[in-house]
Parts: structure tokens; sequence; C-alpha cells
């Protein structure tokens, strides 16, 4: 039998991040690297420009990342080697990296779209002619659950941050909800499951950002410390994983 002492959340945090462009799910990344961890960036939407802005000049230094083609078929191929095996810069396979590594993805919708174009070219398909057709719905589900569930489960034993759009899915009532922008609603709706955190970046109406981390009528978040976090943070990602991590 395991003690709880044992458990993997007391080390490393598998986080959701929903959030509108522009509402800093990016930038918010500089944090963690000028707090120490090396992040490990699989970057699918070609906008990292504004890591630039708020990185130190130590936090550079920790920044490793990987910029994918989403029209090419081989660079589908490349991210499900990449995730296992980092492949340069002298960084170990994943499953030996350690609490000090974040494997980032952003964003998960791109992600979605490089997926669309792996399962219909592996058809002989023109991705420029078919979109999400329900036809191949099940499959790209399934090509886009492997990898997530791989990064969440126990075999990746470092901090992982997923970022992703909102897309808005109406429930049996009539009410608009939102949820993390992949392929079909129903796995949008059950993604959340895998991670212990799920947040979203909110722009209020002052012009502030803040990152949310309980959920509302909208937007189904959580933590996995309740007790540590404020329903509303600052944009540091630094300080949130200390007070998560170490209660500070």
């Amino acid at each position: 039998m395991t003690s709880f002492n044992d458990h993997t959340s007391k080390d490393i945090i598998k986080a959701l991040v929903m959030g509108d462009s522009g509402t800093g799910k990016t930038g918010m990344l500089a944090s963690l690297a000028n707090a120490g961890y090396k992040l490990l960036i699989h970057d699918l939407d070609n906008g990292l420009d504004i890591l630039g802005e708020y990185l130190t000049p130590e936090g550079r230094e920790r920044v490793f990342f990987h910029t994918y083609d989403l029209g090419s078929q081989k660079d589908a191929a490349e991210f499900g080697r990449r995730i296992k095996k980092w492949g340069e810069d002298d960084i170990p396979e994943t499953k030996d990296l350690d609490a000090s590594y974040v494997i980032v993805v952003d964003t998960l919708g791109s992600l979605a779209e490089l997926i669309r174009v792996f399962t219909l070219r592996s058809k002989g398909i023109d991705p420029k002619t078919v979109a999400f057709s329900r036809e191949y719905w099940g499959e790209m589900q399934r090509v886009m659950l492997e990898p997530l569930v791989y990064l969440t489960g126990p075999l990746v034993p470092c901090n992982v941050i997923i970022n992703t759009h909102i897309q808005e899915i109406e429930n049996s009532s009539g009410i608009l909800k939102g949820y993390p922008k992949t392929v079909g609603k129903a796995l949008s709706r059950d993604i959340g499951k895998l991670f212990n955190n799920v947040w979203g970046t909110d722009k209020k109406r002052d012009g502030t950002i803040v990152l949310k981390t309980q959920g509302d009528n909208y937007l189904p978040l959580k933590t996995s410390t309740p007790s540590r976090v404020k329903s509303e943070e600052a944009l540091d990602l630094g300080t949130i994983f200390n007070h998560i991590l170490k209660g500070n």
C-alpha cells in the first residue's frame, strides 16, 4: 500500500491553462524560467516573442523551444517523439526529468490542427478540402488524447503546462460554457479530468489580467491546493508554484 506522503502531487504540477488570446498565457511562462525552472516549450502557435519582454538574462538560458509547422505531417510525428525525448541540448529523456523541468504545450487548439492534418494526410486526403468532419472526429480524438494521457500520467515525472484557447459549448439548458479548444465537444468537456489544476486567465474591466483558480458558471476550473492559492492570483506562475508545492 502506498502512503499519500508519496503522492506526486506534492512535488509537481500538471496544469491546463485556459484563456482568450492576449490574456497572458504565454507571457506568464517567463516567471517560471526566472524562478529557476527549465522550460521545454512545444511552440505550436509560433508566438513566443512575448517571452522576450519578461525573461531575465538568467531566465533566457533556461528556455528551450521547438516550433512546429501545423501543415506538416512530419511535424506531428516529431511532436510525438519530442514529448518523450527532447533530443538536443543534453536534456534527459522525459522519463528521467525531475521537478526542475516544465514541459509546455502552447497551445492545445494548434495541436488539434496538427493532428487534423496528420490524420487526413495519413488517409491520402488534402487537409485543405476537409474541415473537422464528424467522419474523422473519433480517430482525431484518439490521436489527440494519447499525448495528453502520457503527459499527465505517472511516466512524466516533471511539471506540465498546457495552454489552450477557449471554445464555447452550449449545454442541455442552452447555457454557453467555456472549455478547452480541441477536437470535438465531448473531448473538450472531458480533458480537464486529466489535470490536477485547471486555471483560467481573465482580463478585468480595468485592463488587469489575473489567473483564476476556482471555477464559476462559465469556466470549470480547479486547483489541487485551494487552501494555498487565492481564487484570483497575479500572472506569476513562479509564485503560484511556490504556493502550491512549498506553501510559501
